[in-house]
């Protein structure tokens, strides 16, 4: 299958921006948070073969986002399935390696994607990243 590759400069260390994906208590303030939705659920059980469960409600109804962690190595890797069944009933693969460089770090997210929705995947991804960013540099305590 098809890949989206989407990369991101953080102002902030791999271990605070890989902590941030596995926080119950934030990810509900970026992790597929849009400005028009209302978040209902966030549950996040942070080790291999546990789950996440997102959702927000929307103009559209419930949009429901969910996976399975298959590898969690902090502060450089993360894998999971990536599932949405409002947009598409298959889960898919998302990697995401992050690099410690000098002024903080870089991500890099590789996601298993249809051609159709490539444009769409790729922005949503890049605005979630802004979401992370704006998140964390208001300060939120992750270790």
């Amino acid at each position: 299958m098809p890949r989206v590759t989407v990369t991101y400069h953080f102002a902030h260390p791999a271990k605070v921006v890989h902590a941030a994906w596995l926080d119950q208590d934030t990810a509900g303030q970026w992790l597929f948070a849009t400005p028009e939705g209302r978040m209902l659920e966030v549950a996040i059980d942070p080790r291999i073969g546990g789950s996440f469960r997102i959702v927000e409600r929307r103009a559209e109804g419930d949009i429901l986002h969910t996976g399975t962690y298959w590898e969690i190595a902090p502060p450089t890797v993360l894998e999971f399935t990536f599932q949405v069944p409002h947009y598409d009933k298959d889960a898919v693969q998302v990697r995401i390696g992050i690099v410690d460089v000098n002024g903080g770090c870089h991500l890099t997210l590789n996601h298993e994607v249809a051609e159709p929705a490539r444009e769409a995947v790729e922005q949503g991804w890049r605005t979630i990243f802004e979401n992370l960013d704006r998140m964390l540099s208001r300060g939120p305590n992750l270790r």
